[in-house]
């Protein structure tokens, strides 16, 4: 009995992950995105296990008329999210906030 709850559990995540992919596309293929003038706060993992080619800004300067503040993290864009990684990243969200 536990098994299927926890395949049903399962499905019903995949099913939402899969929905929440396809309206992200979608939104991407037909909304021109303008930059804003505000800074962007970049909470930057220090594991890159994804290819950029703007190691600097990732990709989020062409989004702002004003600077991206970069804050590194330990961890990867999943693991800087889960402890230990997760108190630094706390620490980094918490100087985003008092120095805006």
């Amino acid at each position: 009995k536990l098994g299927a709850a926890n395949k049903a559990e399962s499905d019903k995540y995949y099913l939402l992950l899969d929905s929440i992919i396809k309206q992200y596309f979608s939104a991407l293929e037909n909304h021109n995105l303008k930059p804003v003038n505000h800074t962007i706060h970049l909470f930057k993992a220090n594991i890159n296990d994804h290819y950029n080619d703007d190691e600097v800004h990732l990709g989020w300067k062409k989004y702002t008329t004003k600077e991206v503040k970069r804050y590194p993290v330990p961890g990867n864009h999943l693991t800087m999210m889960v402890l230990p990684n997760v108190a630094e990243l706390g620490k980094a969200l918490q100087e985003g906030l008092n120095n805006h």
